[in-house]
């Protein structure tokens, strides 16, 4: 099923739009969704045409979001992908109130490692 589409002025190769942007394919009880890009997200579109509450719809209770990084040619792609990814994570409670306190924990446990190794070395 077709949930949005490109405009009728999109060109893929010798083809003209408008073609599929978001489907939805049905796999046991739920769908999977597929959207081609993860422009419909940007700054500069996600208050057109309902991307945000697409978004929220699609992070919602029940739901797992999922960016599939191998599917971008590039280095930029990817990192794109796995910060997307990371922020769906955290943006979730209590994880978002776990990372913030993350790097003081981690800086805690180095400090005591190197007090630990230099009382060794006296």
């Amino acid at each position: 099923m077709v949930i949005a589409e490109t405009s009728r002025f999109s060109i893929a190769g010798n083809s003209t739009g408008p073609f599929p942007a978001i489907v939805a394919v049905p796999v046991g009880r739920g769908y999977v969704i597929l959207v081609s890009s993860p422009g419909v997200f940007m700054n500069s579109m996600i208050n057109e045409a309902n991307n945000a509450e697409f978004l929220r719809d699609l992070c919602g209770n029940g739901t797992a979001l999922f960016l599939e990084s191998t599917l971008a040619s590039n280095p930029q792609g990817t990192i794109k992908a796995w910060l997307l990814t990371a922020y769906a994570y955290a943006s979730t409670y209590p994880i978002n109130y776990f990372i913030i306190v993350m790097p003081i924990v981690i800086t805690i446990a180095v400090l005591l490692i190197n007090e630990v190794r230099r009382g060794n070395e006296v």
